[in-house]
């Protein structure tokens, strides 16, 4: 056998064998086959029986994993971190978490047909995965230095004298990239968890993907799902801005009413309601728009988080990686600043206590996006820009109305 073992130029596979022979006659070779620009790697495990005897065996594949303590970034997101621990994939449970706590409580051991089982780290996994036909048992073990075992074993195969058995696995080992893992074994993307909002997060990565083939670049591809958003949304935000700018028309008309009742509040408050109804304002109408954007905000944020492409991904200029924040902060600024435009294109609030809370918001949420990656603070502030060019086009077309 070779000490050294090199993919040469214009090979497609390498194959490294490790034979062990006991003295009985027992030889049991080890087949490691790797394949060029592939993550996966084939296991083989040959078993001669030259001992005079039945030999009876499994075959064990396992992973070990040493927990450590990531930067949780800060505060805010801390409890928003890319899940560290196990994963099963069985017939039953598509998906099923296997937390080091849960290690340490109880051992796991289930049977089933195919499968995989892996341990993930953030951007990256490895998932040994046996042959599909076969039942398997995937199994967890909690060792000592806080060390973590989850593996499977095969059912027992007896080997007779004179005779040989095969044993095959597979094993990924690299960046959890969704295309990629489809292709290796069933279920096996679902590493990349978006959390509960994996039905909105799926869609979006897709759309990046797609738009990502024609621009090469993921800040342009989060441009332009931005763009797609607003489009799927225009009916509703193009109905909550006519209805803003229509308050803003009657809000003269307002501060009358309120002067006027200043001492009955109940007269003021269907006074009021009278007025909407009649100019066919919504006062709910702007929140509608902003409550549908969170849990779009929110899946972005996961799929910025999780997603391994975005890792080290250049936009422009400064920003040379689209999944931590701004290292100057000039976005969550920008962010802010449009967000204080959008802000004076709204009707200001009766009440004067509510009217100063809101004016403190553009501050409060340029703090708050300081600490998000890069690429979702682009996403906002395209987002409010696109919304500042429509609520402008529709406040000076009420207008002129009058």
């Amino acid at each position: 056998q070779a000490s050294s073992y090199v993919l040469a130029e214009g090979q497609d596979s390498l194959s490294v064998p490790l034979t062990w022979t006991d003295n009985n006659g027992l030889s049991i070779t080890k087949v490691f086959i790797f394949k060029r620009g592939s993550y996966e790697i084939t296991l083989n495990q040959n078993v001669k029986n030259n001992s005079g005897k039945d030999w009876s065996g499994r075959q064990y594949s396992q992973l070990l994993r040493v927990p450590f303590s990531e930067n949780s970034g800060n505060m805010l997101t801390a409890g928003m971190r890319a899940y560290d621990g196990g994963v099963v994939y069985t017939d039953k449970e598509k998906y099923k978490k296997i937390a080091f706590d849960d290690m340490v409580d109880d051992n796991l051991d289930v049977a089933t047909q195919g499968g995989w089982a892996a341990m993930i780290q953030h951007y990256f996994a490895s998932a040994w995965i046996p042959p599909a036909e076969s039942e398997n048992h995937f199994y967890t073990k909690h060792l000592k230095d806080e060390r973590y075992v989850i593996g499977s074993y095969s059912p027992p195969v007896t080997v007779a004298n004179n005779t040989e058995a095969q044993f095959v696995s597979r094993l990924f080992s690299g960046p959890k990239i969704q295309p990629v893992m489809e292709k290796v074994a069933p279920g096996l993307e679902l590493t990349v968890d978006y959390s509960v909002l994996t039905f909105i997060g799926k869609p979006i990565y897709w759309l990046l993907n797609k738009i990502h083939s024609f621009t090469s670049n993921w800040g342009f591809a989060i441009i332009g799902v931005t763009f797609c958003i607003k489009l799927l949304m225009f009916p509703l935000t193009q109905a909550s801005f006519i209805s803003m700018a229509r308050m803003r028309k009657i809000q003269p008309r307002l501060k009358e009413l309120q002067e006027r009742f200043a001492d009955d509040r109940p007269r003021f408050n269907k006074e009021m309601m009278d007025m909407y109804k009649k100019e066919k304002v919504n006062p709910l109408g702007g929140c509608l728009p902003i409550l549908f954007q969170i849990p779009v905000f929110m899946s972005l944020y996961w799929v910025l988080s999780e997603t391994v492409e975005f890792r080290q991904a250049p936009f422009l200029l400064w920003i040379q990686d689209m999944s931590v924040m701004d290292p100057f902060l000039v976005l969550p600024v920008i962010m802010g600043i449009t967000m204080k435009i959008q802000q004076g294109l709204n009707p200001p609030p009766i009440d004067p206590v509510q009217a100063k809370i809101l004016k403190m918001f553009p501050l409060v949420f340029t703090v708050f996006f300081l600490f998000f990656p890069a690429g979702l603070v682009l996403y906002w502030v395209v987002n409010n820009t696109l919304s500042i060019i429509q609520q402008t086009y529709i406040t000076k077309k009420i207008n002129a109305q009058a």
